[in-house]
């Protein structure tokens, strides 16, 4: 909601866009008699690129409850090698604008986004000219190749610095990690994307009008895709509630398996890993104790100690979660993490006995993550510890019960959180 975005995000978004949207105009002013050569079939093209843009931007396509991606891309990509500066500029920015007052989102988001778009695309086409592009291309020799892909990467780039700024501004974190990380995405879509542009140039140079029909066969691929994705969000979703509903068993642990999702992936991000390998790790922990659904709540919530059938049945719910989680392809790559959650860096753990770097990293992060939860919490059998007795226990049994570069990791997630001010148990996710 736009009442809690920070002051400092709205002057930013403020600022830029009205530097954006100035230069635009600016610039139109000062090359109208360059311009004048614009034809009424152009306007009308730049007209359905305007619209096919707000299209894109009123249709995202949901990866997760909390991710969308706006898959207008290709045809920023597209209208910014057709259409000369700052035409293609003001198309770009026009078609957000659009895009998001048909979607009714809030005026920060509109402000941020769409200038954003605009004016990466203007610097990326200058770009693309300095390194001898030229508008509409010439697809006359390979060197061609070399301006196409300076743009790309130029307006990736650009967009990446801005967003970035924004969520460092937002959330109080550094820039260059926050950076980093989008470099860490979907890498092979995004140039899926940027390739159906440059398709969608050769398609307008041939036939201008053989735009509109495209956008069928496109459409049509669009809502098949978004409608698997939506049975994948569905699924995963609904595998959530389950183990929400297992957590609210017990009142003690209500929340727990969310809360160890986001502290897994804080430490798996302080950690370095590969964007696609933090969302495994996420989704691992989010559903690490499903195979508790099997075990009888007087048995969970029971406040002495387990006798050995009933400790033989708690130790076997790694496998139990793991087999079933196995099952649903949104959750395959992250089974051995809920497998083996429960092992030890020194052996001694269970179900297995695995020791070292035996256990998959992913399970030795949300190792970490559930037993600092479990320990600072209320817990049937007793209070939950303080803080700074979890953080002890923590150091000791590094090298022991964890892997010391994992506890090292999460140490320096809360420091870096005290220093920022933040406690927020929710982690920012670059679509």
């Amino acid at each position: 909601m736009e009442h809690s975005v920070p002051r400092e995000v709205k002057v930013f978004g403020t600022g830029i866009f009205l530097i954006t949207w100035l230069f635009l105009c600016g610039l139109l002013i000062t090359r109208l008699d360059e311009l004048s050569y614009v034809s009424t079939e152009h306007l009308l093209l730049m007209g359905t690129f305007v619209l096919l843009i707000a299209a894109a931007g009123k249709f995202p396509l949901v990866l997760t409850s909390k991710v969308m991606v706006v898959v207008d891309t290709s045809l920023i990509y597209a209208a910014m090698l057709l259409f000369p500066p700052p035409l293609a500029g003001i198309v770009i920015g026009l078609g957000g604008i659009l895009g998001h007052l048909l979607s009714r989102t809030p005026l920060i988001d509109l402000t941020i986004n769409s200038s954003t778009t605009a004016l990466s695309a203007t610097v990326a086409q200058a770009g693309y000219i300095l390194l001898g592009g030229q508008i509409p291309p010439e697809f006359t020799s390979w060197t061609v190749a070399i301006p196409l892909t300076g743009a790309a990467f130029i307006e990736a780039f650009m967009e990446r610095v801005i967003i970035s700024i924004v969520l460092s501004l937002h959330f109080g974190a550094s820039i260059w990690p926050t950076f980093t990380k989008f470099w860490q995405g979907a890498l092979r879509e995004e140039v899926a994307l940027y390739l159906l542009g440059l398709l969608t140039v050769l398609v307008v140079l041939v036939y201008p009008w053989g735009l509109l029909l495209t956008a069928i066969p496109v459409a049509l691929v669009y809502l098949s895709l978004r409608n698997s994705l939506r049975l994948q969000v569905v699924t995963r979703d609904a595998v959530e509630k389950m183990v929400d509903v297992i957590d609210r068993r017990d009142p003690y642990t209500a929340g727990h398996s969310i809360r160890v999702a986001d502290l897994s992936a804080r430490i798996a991000m302080e950690m370095g890993l590969p964007w696609e390998e933090v969302q495994t790790i996420r989704a691992a922990a989010r559903v690490h104790d499903l195979g508790k659904i099997e075990i009888d709540s007087v048995v969970l919530n029971k406040p002495g100690r387990l006798d050995d059938k009933e400790w033989e049945l708690m130790r076997r719910h790694p496998i139990v979660g793991a087999e079933i989680i196995a099952r649903f392809p949104e959750f395959t790559r992250g089974a051995d993490y809920i497998r083996y959650h429960h092992e030890r860096w020194d052996g001694r753990g269970y179900p297995h006995g695995l020791r070292g770097e035996e256990i998959p990293l992913g399970a030795r992060i949300i190792a970490v993550a559930d037993s600092y939860d479990a320990m600072i919490t209320d817990r049937p059998y007793r209070r939950g510890l303080s803080r700074d007795v979890v953080l002890a226990e923590l150091r000791k049994g590094a090298g022991v019960q964890w892997d010391p570069e994992v506890v090292a990791a999460f140490l320096r997630v809360l420091e870096k959180e005290e220093e920022a001010g933040t406690g927020d148990d929710t982690v920012p996710v670059p679509a």
